[in-house]
């Protein structure tokens, strides 16, 4: 879909999927976190890379995420803000990310 001119309108697309990249707000802590484990639920096309940063948008960490398992960030220093950059190809759609202190805070984790 296209929007042009206040209405929108059915755009023919191709079967070329294209990157995608999101980047989240700044998250204040009231105490401070040590982000070391996430999970991701996603469908099982494509690639997903997660990247941590600091609120101001530097970059600490990133890597590839390939199923719903838990996996753990590096970076190991507590913090009082972060953010999350998250790119998705090749038709990879997430429906939802986690990041936590621990495994077990990790929602169904």
């Amino acid at each position: 879909y296209i929007s042009t001119g206040g209405s929108i309108k059915i755009f023919t697309g191709g079967t070329t999927y294209r990157t995608g990249t999101w980047v989240s707000k700044a998250f204040e802590f009231m105490q401070p976190k040590r982000l070391s484990c996430g999970r991701a639920w996603t469908n099982t096309t494509g690639t997903l890379s997660i990247e941590l940063q600091e609120g101001d948008g530097t970059a600490v960490f990133s890597r590839l995420v390939y199923d719903e398992r838990p996996f753990r960030l590096q970076g190991g220093q507590k913090r009082r803000d972060a953010r999350v950059k998250i790119t998705v190809t090749g038709g990879k759609k997430i429906h939802r990310l986690e990041l936590a202190e621990t495994v077990a805070d990790l929602r169904g984790g």
